[in-house]
């Protein structure tokens, strides 16, 4: 049997041991490889990897059929404070929030400042686990953040390293009793080693 003749089932079982990037290579060798290649079961596990070069597409990217059982997003440090750049973060953090398939977003490096704390707490709160290390988060941010989490929301995992904590009510720290890791190295009552 030629590799060209075999049956979709089987291309799909050999696609789906690939490497992200050989796939993306072999949908370019016919038009049945590359139907195989886009089903979005093969990209489920693809961190999509969000840079100056590609923030001006997000929606788009995200918007992909391809894409719609992708789990995870990282964004670049110092992406959203590109000059020129369309996407604000609370635009970058509305649009995950609506994605129904993602569940991780690493946003380190990234000024958070900015964004309204209903709108951080709100799309943070709607994933599993977040990496918001060194985004400086404000006070009314964080709180909002793990109070939000503490009443709803799916998040098990947050990292918070880098961001000033030293003005943080310390009962909070009770109250990140529904996550599983919180990493808030840097603080004066914390350990290096979480809660």
């Amino acid at each position: 049997m030629e590799i060209s003749s075999m049956p979709e089932e089987i291309l799909f079982q050999v696609f789906s041991n690939l490497p992200f990037p050989s796939l993306s290579h072999v949908m370019l060798v016919s038009t049945m490889w590359r139907t195989v290649g886009q089903n979005p079961w093969l990209w489920e596990q693809c961190t999509l990897r969000i840079t100056k070069k590609n923030i001006g597409h997000f929606h788009s990217l995200l918007n992909l059929p391809i894409f719609s059982r992708m789990h995870a997003i990282s964004i670049c440090p110092d992406v959203l404070a590109s000059t020129g750049n369309k996407e604000t973060p609370s635009q970058v953090l509305k649009a995950i929030q609506s994605s129904r398939s993602i569940r991780r977003l690493y946003i380190g490096g990234n000024d958070l400042s900015m964004v309204e704390p209903g709108i951080l707490a709100g799309a943070l709160s709607s994933l599993e686990v977040v990496h918001t290390h060194c985004t400086n988060l404000t006070k009314i941010q964080i709180e909002f953040l793990l109070n939000t989490c503490q009443q709803e929301g799916k998040l098990r995992e947050l990292n918070i390293s880098g961001n000033d904590l030293t003005n943080i009510d310390q009962n909070f720290k009770s109250r990140t009793y529904k996550l599983n890791f919180v990493q808030m190295i840097l603080s004066p009552w914390f350990d290096a080693d979480g809660v």
